[in-house]
């Protein structure tokens, strides 16, 4: 997460913060969410950024969580995200460029 926090940080110019547990917030929104699980021999990562998407609209499909990280401080989802400026295709060529080679993961990598 650290990785992913000064990466956007060069490219928005803000401070990002890593909130919760594996969030990332931009003056204390949540613009990216991410997840893992470990077992045994394996290892899933998996994360979201927030673009082109209708905030307004969250609570249609979101439920208010019942276990929330405390920055969150009960404040519903239109209060609580924010979306990324740049497209999906440029946010995801810039983490390309910039995490090519840090990929340890793929075929054969047992």
């Amino acid at each position: 997460m650290r990785r992913h926090r000064k990466l956007l940080r060069a490219l928005i110019g803000k401070a990002i913060e890593v909130t919760g547990h594996t969030d990332l917030a931009l003056e204390n929104l949540k613009f990216s969410g991410n997840a893992q699980r470990r077992h045994r021999n394996c290892l899933l990562f998996h994360g979201t950024f927030l673009v082109d998407f209708a905030i307004p609209r969250i609570e249609e499909f979101l439920h208010v969580p019942s276990r929330q990280p405390p920055y969150r401080q009960n404040r519903s989802h239109k209060s609580f995200f924010v979306q990324r400026e740049r497209g999906p295709r440029q946010n995801q060529r810039i983490l390309d460029e910039n995490l090519a080679g840090h990929r340890t993961f793929g075929k054969g990598s047992r």
